[in-house]
């Protein structure tokens, strides 16, 4: 999944034709294309759970998905982008993300429960 983020703090997310808005746990890694005008910046995604706030390294335009974040079913998150010297930020716009309950193509599928 591409994730674009916007000089105006907006985000895009752009799905390969394997992958879709519902179906995030197909994706492996994030892909940011990020405003030229902060290319200086120190990249980080920042997941925000339910009791949790987790930072990561944004490493060559791209966030490999770890297991510590896909135990989260739906996250929130935004792209900071930081200059220790200099103190500059700039942050994205919340945006969600969400995991299938199943990671692992190994494991079960939990029963659906009826409403």
């Amino acid at each position: 999944m591409n994730i674009i983020i916007y000089a105006n703090r907006k985000v895009e997310k752009q799905y390969d034709e394997n992958e879709g808005s519902q179906n995030e746990n197909g994706v492996s890694e994030l892909e940011f294309t990020l405003p030229e005008e902060y290319s200086e910046l120190t990249p980080k995604i920042v997941f925000i759970a339910k009791d949790d706030v987790i930072s990561k390294n944004i490493i060559g335009n791209r966030y490999v998905i770890e297991s510590d974040i896909t135990q989260y079913e739906k996250l929130k998150a935004y792209v900071c982008l930081m200059s220790t010297e200099t103190k500059e930020d700039f942050r994205s716009e919340v945006f969600d993300i969400t995991f299938n309950y199943n990671e692992n193509a190994d494991g079960e599928i939990p029963a659906e429960t009826e409403v």
